[in-house]
C-alpha cells in the first residue's frame, strides 16, 4: 500500500519512472499532485514502466499533458487493472487529442510510449478507441466519504442509494485486497472492486468531519466556508462530500444547519 499525496515536480509530480525503472505498485493513491510539464500524478519514459493494480488517480494535474499519467519515448504503462482514473486534468489545448478532464488528461501516450489499460474506470473514455476494450468503463466512480477518506465508493449496502460501477467490475482473475471500499467498512467479496482499498479501522464515519481527528470544530468550519456551492446539483468534490449531509449534490444551507447541529467543539 503506499500513498503520494500533494507532491510537485518537473514531470511526474507523484513519481517520475525513467531508465529502465519497473515498480509494481499495489493498492496506491494518487491525489492532488501537480506537474509543471508532463505526468501529473507519475511519468514514464526512456524504458520506465510500471505495473498498478487496485490503484486510485485522483484530482492530479499537469500544465503539460497527462493529469494523472504520461508516457513517452519508449515509457510504458501496464499491466494497469482494476484502477481508477478521475477528476485529473491537464493543459492541453486540444491538438493532442483533448483539453481538460478527458481520456487525454486521465492517460496521456505519445511518441514511442506504450500502454496495457483493462478493467479500469477512465474519465471521458471514448467509444472505439484505445481504451475501449471492453473492460474498461467511464462512468462516474461515485466517490463518498468514509471514516478515512474522500475516496470510497457508493454502495447500497453501505447505505448509498446507489451503487458504484466501479464495484464488483474488477477483472474476474484478481485475486480481493485486504481492504473496503465501503464506508461502512464492510469487507470486498465477490469480484473485485476498482479502486484503492481502505484499511478497515473500527471507527464511524463522523459527517462534517473533514480532517478525520474525531471532531467537528473550527478548522472543519473553515474548510466547509472552501467547500461551499450554494444551491445545486453542484459538481462537489469527493473530499467536500463530507460537508453534503443530504446526499443532493450540493453544499447548501440546509447543510449548514446540520453542520452546526454536527458541532462538537470550538
Amino acid at each position: 500500500n503506499c500513498t503520494f499525496t500533494g507532491n510537485t515536480a518537473g514531470s511526474g509530480g507523484g513519481i517520475q519512472n525513467v531508465t529502465g525503472g519497473s515498480p509494481v505498485l499495489t493498492n496506491c493513491t494518487f491525489s492532488r499532485n501537480s506537474a509543471g510539464l508532463d505526468g501529473g500524478g507519475m511519468f514514464n519514459y526512456v524504458y520506465g514502466n510500471s505495473t498498478m493494480t487496485d490503484c486510485t488517480f485522483i484530482e492530479n494535474s499537469a500544465i503539460g499533458v497527462g493529469g494523472a499519467l504520461a508516457v513517452d519515448a519508449l515509457g510504458q504503462v501496464g499491466p494497469l487493472t482494476n484502477c481508477i482514473l478521475w477528476g485529473n486534468v491537464d493543459d492541453a489545448d486540444g491538438s493532442d487529442g483533448g483539453p481538460f478532464g478527458d481520456e487525454s488528461a486521465q492517460i496521456h501516450v505519445s511518441g514511442t510510449g506504450a500502454s496495457s489499460v483493462s478493467y479500469t474506470c477512465i474519465q471521458g473514455l471514448i467509444p472505439g478507441e484505445d481504451f475501449d476494450n471492453g473492460t474498461n468503463i467511464g462512468d462516474d466512480p461515485l466517490f463518498v466519504p468514509g471514516p478515512v477518506g474522500c475516496y470510497y465508493l457508493s454502495q447500497v449496502a453501505a447505505g448509498q442509494a446507489v451503487d458504484s460501477p466501479c464495484v464488483d467490475t474488477g477483472s474476474p482473475a484478481s485475486p480481493l485486497v485486504d481492504g473496503t471500499t465501503r464506508s461502512d467498512e464492510g469487507l470486498d467479496s465477490g469480484i473485485a472492486d476498482m479502486g484503492y482499498h481502505y484499511p478497515v479501522t473500527g471507527l464511524p464515519l463522523v459527517m462534517g468531519d473533514y480532517d478525520r481527528d474525531a471532531d467537528v470544530d473550527l478548522p472543519d468550519f473553515g474548510r466547509f466556508q472552501s467547500c461551499f456551492t450554494g444551491g445545486g446539483p453542484a459538481d462537489v468534490s469527493p473530499c467536500c462530500r463530507i460537508f453534503d449531509f443530504e446526499a443532493d449534490s450540493d453544499v447548501d444551507l440546509d447543510d449548514y444547519q446540520a453542520f452546526q447541529t454536527a458541532l462538537t467543539g470550538p
